[in-house]
């Protein structure tokens, strides 16, 4: 997934998209073949969340070794709020979403911080 999936922070958004790029190694040029992925698979709707909709965010066990990256938002209709991981969270002050940690961590930490603020989760190990 790392090969084709983006992280991308624009002024307003946090957004994931597909890159389709047939020819590998990766080019300069191929950010231009980007896509807007599937609907989400666990909730539909698309993968764009707005940055004031964010409650919390991390990385699972740490930005140091990173498994997972987590969010929580507002912007999800809260009826879907409890579909997946969801359904786990006593707070239900958000949707929970989850994904793989790829790329580099210390650069989407830098701009979840710049663009949402401070994490309030779990203290960094």
């Amino acid at each position: 997934r790392a090969k084709r999936i983006r992280v991308i922070f624009d002024k307003k958004h946090f957004l994931m998209r597909n890159l389709y790029e047939p020819e590998w190694p990766y080019r300069k040029n191929s950010l231009d073949k980007m896509t807007e992925r599937p609907m989400n698979y666990v909730i539909g709707g698309t993968n764009q969340w707005n940055y004031d909709s964010f409650v919390n965010w991390g990385f699972f066990p740490s930005v140091h070794l990173p498994v997972l990256v987590y969010f929580k938002e507002t912007q999800t209709p809260k009826n879907k709020w409890n579909v997946g991981p969801g359904k786990y969270d006593y707070r239900d002050n958000g949707m929970v979403h989850f994904f793989p940690a790829f790329g580099n961590s210390y650069q989407i930490k830098e701009e979840l911080e710049k663009r949402v603020g401070p994490s309030k989760s779990w203290p960094e190990m």
